[in-house]
């Protein structure tokens, strides 16, 4: 019966007999189709229905993302109007175009819901320009354009501005700030010295040694650089009290001055550093 009808040959394989079966039982959800329509030119008739399928499935697809209109409306619409619109969807910059599943109700509905946030973005944008304006009039700086995406750093510039202590109006002045300018970046090159001296008298030195408390130690220390001097019972008790800040046993003379000369400058560079912090703070 399925090779009268034309779904395989009369004598088929198991592979194409299975394929055919799979046919048949999708045929019925065909609709049907007159005889008379595949007499002349069967091809053509069968190309004319595929694209008559298409053509109702995309309007029935359009049918469905345009629920918000009324669709004897959307059937009544001619050709003129059809390319009216056409044309001002390609030309108007400001048309909001349909997205899938999105009617114009689900539109609005959205826009109503983002009209808050811009507005609260819109008031703090303002809020956060005149603070702004407000900062660069006092430092004698020339606002330039913010870009949107630079409102984030400025919140945090203004956040940080507002935690530093009351500014000396002294300060603001070309010359002082030059000076105050100096003192920082000295201060920072100490500090970087500080850290390499660490790194170098850690492998000997125990942490305590960089304490605050043993610099007043350290400093004494250094009278005793001449040979002579240290022929005197003052340096064999604070040689002692020197070789407690090492590990294990304390090295030998020339390795314990130069490693104490050292120290030394770190404890003074510490002590530029302290001063700067407690006279400038941050």
């Amino acid at each position: 019966m399925l090779a009268g009808l034309g779904f395989l040959a009369s004598e088929p394989s198991i592979p194409a007999w299975l394929d055919a079966l799979e046919l048949v039982k999708d045929a019925p959800s065909y609709p049907l189709i007159p005889a008379e329509w595949f007499e002349e030119n069967p091809r053509q008739v069968a190309s004319g229905y595929v694209q008559l399928d298409q053509l109702t499935r995309t309007y029935r697809q359009a049918r469905d993302t345009l629920a918000g209109f009324s669709e004897e409306a959307v059937l009544r619409l001619n050709t003129e109007a059809l390319k009216t619109l056409k044309t001002l969807l390609v030309t108007d910059e400001t048309c909001l175009l349909p997205h899938d599943h999105t009617t114009v109700l689900t539109l609005r509905s959205h826009l109503q819901g983002v009209a808050a946030p811009l507005l609260t973005l819109t008031d703090r944008a303002k809020t956060t320009n005149r603070a702004l304006e407000g900062v660069l009039e006092v430092l004698g700086l020339k606002p330039c354009p913010l870009a949107a995406r630079g409102i984030g750093k400025v919140q945090e510039l203004l956040g940080l501005v507002g935690k530093v202590a009351p500014i000396r109006r002294s300060w603001l002045e070309p010359q002082k700030r030059q000076e105050i300018q100096k003192v920082i970046d000295r201060c920072r090159e100490e500090d970087a010295l500080n850290g390499e001296c660490r790194l170098k008298l850690l492998d000997r030195m125990l942490p305590k040694a960089f304490d605050p408390e043993f610099a007043a130690l350290v400093h004494r220390s250094q009278s005793y650089q001449s040979r002579w001097k240290r022929l005197l019972p003052g340096w064999w008790m604070l040689r002692g009290k020197l070789g407690a800040l090492y590990f294990g046993s304390s090295p030998d003379t020339s390795i314990l001055l130069s490693d104490i000369r050292a120290l030394n400058d770190y404890h003074r560079r510490l002590d530029y550093t302290r001063q700067v912090t407690k006279q400038y703070a941050e």
